[in-house]
């Protein structure tokens, strides 16, 4: 990481919130937070778990005031490893939502409680296991900018060390990818349906005041009242 980049991370305290985010009790992940608090002593973390729903993840809305980078962690022991675009899948409207919300930059996504011999031993498996996953799930990938598998995370973390490798390159970049902005306001829902409505009316009328005119008829402008009385 430059000295630029540290100095405007150590400026910016904010930007290095990272929440741990899942459904599972902390005690599943404690050991990833534990470590991940402690791994990259140059980047100044401050590491917390936020606890999602079990049931129902899809309408859970996260808020920028308590998610600042989002580590989504999804255990195959708990919940299977359907993530998105799949049957049972829990997060197919939850990380579209969050990545508006975050940006894409700011959002990581561990599969873990793989087996470890799999991942670590077998040549080959890690990487072919990775296509599977985002031809398969893809919207996963779509939305986060980084995606990986590891063993437990309850300690002692079974995490290759080029995820860890990853894992800090996504931090810096998510530390200094500014969030989407927002529009300074956002009129309510039914108000801009009243708003439209209104209008439909206003023209209608119009229209018809038009024709009566042209078809030499008598028109009606208890409509216009009708239309723009909120």
């Amino acid at each position: 990481m430059s000295k630029d980049n540290h100095e405007t991370i150590r400026r910016d305290k904010k930007s290095w919130r990272a929440s741990v985010c899942s459904s599972v009790y902390s005690t599943n992940v404690q050991g990833f937070i534990d470590e991940l608090s402690s791994k990259f002593p140059d980047l100044d973390l401050d590491v917390q778990y936020q606890q999602l729903p079990y049931n129902d993840i899809d309408h859970c809305e996260i808020k920028g005031s308590d998610v600042n980078i989002m580590i989504l962690c999804h255990s195959i022991n708990n919940r299977g490893f359907a993530i998105t675009d799949v049957m049972d899948a829990l997060y197919d409207k939850f990380l579209p939502k969050s990545a508006n919300l975050l940006g894409k930059a700011r959002i990581c996504v561990i599969v873990h409680d793989f087996p470890s011999s799999n991942i670590f031993d077998t040549p080959g498996y890690y990487g072919e296991t990775m296509k599977t996953f985002e031809s398969q799930q893809g919207t996963a990938f779509k939305h986060s900018s980084l995606v990986m598998m590891c063993g437990k995370l309850d300690g002692p973390v079974e995490m290759q060390e080029t995820n860890w490798e990853d894992l800090k390159e996504f931090l810096v970049k998510a530390a200094t990818t500014p969030m989407p902005s927002k529009s300074w306001w956002q009129p309510p829902l039914n108000l801009c349906r009243r708003l439209v409505r209104g209008i439909y009316d206003v023209i209608a009328t119009v229209v018809t005041f038009g024709l009566g005119v042209v078809l030499g008829k008598p028109h009606n402008t208890s409509t216009i009242t009708k239309g723009v009385g909120f």
